[in-house]
């Protein structure tokens, strides 16, 4: 957090007092938070002590600057359209702390995740550009690479587990007004789990599509 002032001199009535500008940004980006739950980390470096703004008869109007980001770094306007108008610039820095699955320990590549592998700690995702997942999204997940513990996972570091691959033998299940049947078929394409593929029916040989249930197995009505 910016912390710590320059000493103060006495309010020069004359002049826009910083301290009313600085509130002013800072009521704009609490106003503007979009996430009303969330826990936000707000930071407004001090003015400039040599600043001499004209005292202005209106509120004070913070606007972002073109480009600007809604979280991290910003550039933020203020203007006066009083009797005396003005017009500054300022910075300022948002940050928005969530929950995020970070490992507790080191993994292998391939290694498929577990309730064991990661947990949830609070993150700034201001400071993770938005890349960050939740322990839910990453249990069940294998990882593209070997990674040490303290990472916070993003959707890069992860891959999907294929349930059934091209070419395996898979059983179809059909479940029909409370009655399961089951046939053999041959998996045309590689799927996870929730994901609909081809199959071929070895008795009939016509190709369906179905949805994967679990290793090896697809179901005709979900």
């Amino acid at each position: 957090m910016f912390c710590g002032h320059p000493p103060a001199l006495a309010a020069d009535p004359a002049f826009q007092p910083l301290e009313s500008i600085s509130s002013a940004i800072r009521h704009y980006l609490e106003s503007n938070s979009r996430r009303p739950d969330a826990e936000y980390r707000i930071e407004i470096p001090p003015l400039d002590s040599r600043l001499q703004l004209a005292l202005c008869s209106t509120p004070l109007e913070v606007f972002p600057t073109q480009g600007s980001r809604d979280l991290g770094n910003m550039s933020l306007g203020v203007r006066c359209s009083g009797e005396r108008p003005w017009l500054i610039y300022h910075r300022a820095y948002v940050g928005v702390i969530q929950e995020v699955a970070v490992l507790t320990t080191a993994v292998r590549a391939g290694t498929v995740l577990s309730a064991l592998d990661v947990v949830s700690e609070p993150r700034d995702i201001a400071q993770l550009n938005g890349q960050f997942l939740s322990p839910q999204q990453v249990i069940g997940k294998p990882v593209k690479k070997g990674l040490p513990a303290k990472t916070v996972l993003v959707p890069e570091m992860l891959t999907t587990l294929r349930l059934v691959k091209r070419g395996d033998q898979v059983t179809i299940r059909n479940n029909s007004a409370g009655l399961e049947i089951s046939m053999a078929g041959i998996a045309l394409m590689d799927g996870e789990k929730g994901q609909r593929i081809r199959v071929r029916n070895v008795q009939s040989g016509r190709v369906i599509q179905a949805t994967v249930s679990a290793e090896g197995t697809v179901d005709i009505n979900p």
